[in-house]
């Protein structure tokens, strides 16, 4: 063998095992790059807690709002589907809402400011024509609705969250998680269910003075649950002394479509042992808004009081 064929073939040699090195250093920093992408991608994405927690946030900024709403709501056999146009001030709490539906409350306004009166104000904006006062929590308002004028918006939601699993950190893990994305009202949102395992249906004895409405409230349930458990008519009915049957828990599984830019529930869905209980929707939202001064008042012109 010649002395040039010699270096030749160690050359070649060289190459090929120089060749063989670049591939595994490519190899190991391409590894390493989507190794360090991966970590990026997933440090974006958020946890079900930080999704919550900027819900809490972002509800909590919104102070005033006006948005279209769609309720869809159980009683007993029946379903019920609500529609409104609300403006909404929540401290100091302040609404307005009229309906399109159902059919034969299309045009009625309601008013309501606690501050000045604690009735809400109804325009019937149809025959009799008489501009009346109720109490928020009148049979007449609560017959077709599970919750009072005093309830818009999401505070209530939230605080019934927050009682339920906010808190503790065990219960928050087990029951909530994040499923995805749903595209609502042509937002991209997040889909957050949470479960209650231990849901069930309890025995209680009514203290002195109690309502069903106030029993609700206190424990943060569902009033026209109550209701149906109990085959009860009048939401204010006192159940002092009277063992009745109460559920564990506002619901046994709740569904949260969450806005993924503004974080915010644009749908709420409530199932119980028999299904969807309530669902509720809003559209066309916007968030702190200028009011005039008479937007809460009965004096304000586009109103029919």
């Amino acid at each position: 063998m010649s002395k040039n064929t010699s270096i030749g073939s160690y050359m070649a040699i060289f190459n090929s095992k120089f060749v063989i090195m670049k591939l595994i250093i490519y190899y190991f920093i391409f590894h390493i790059f989507c190794s360090f992408d991966s970590v990026i991608l997933e440090k974006n994405e958020l946890t079900a807690r930080q999704v919550f927690d900027k819900m809490v946030i972002a509800t909590d900024a919104a102070q005033k709002m006006t948005y279209r709403f769609k309720a869809l709501e159980r009683f007993g056999s029946r379903q019920q589907i609500t529609q409104a146009y609300v403006k909404l001030q929540c401290k100091p709490y302040k609404v307005y809402m009229k309906l399109s539906l159902p059919v034969e409350d299309n045009g009625v306004e309601l008013l309501y400011v606690p501050s000045l009166n604690k009735k809400a104000i109804i325009h019937p904006n149809g025959f009799p024509f008489i501009t009346v006062s109720l109490d928020p929590n009148h049979e007449l308002l609560r017959k077709k609705s599970h919750h009072s004028v005093g309830e818009a918006g999401f505070d209530y939601i939230i605080s019934v969250l927050k009682n339920n699993i906010g808190k503790d950190e065990n219960l928050f893990d087990k029951s909530v998680k994040l499923d995805g994305t749903e595209m609502f009202d042509a937002k991209i949102c997040y889909k957050m269910i949470v479960t209650s395992d231990d849901y069930k249906i309890l025995n209680y004895t009514g203290l002195a003075g109690e309502t069903i409405l106030s029993i609700a409230k206190k424990k943060y349930l569902p009033e026209h649950k109550i209701m149906e458990l109990n085959n009860y008519k009048d939401i204010n009915e006192t159940i002092a002394g009277r063992k009745i049957k109460i559920p564990s828990h506002y619901a046994k599984e709740a569904i949260l479509y969450i806005d993924k830019n503004t974080f915010l529930p644009l749908v709420n869905i409530n199932k119980d042992e028999y299904g969807v209980f309530q669902k509720y929707e809003i559209y066309d939202i916007n968030i702190n808004p200028s009011f005039a001064n008479d937007e809460f008042s009965e004096d304000c012109n586009s109103y029919g009081f």
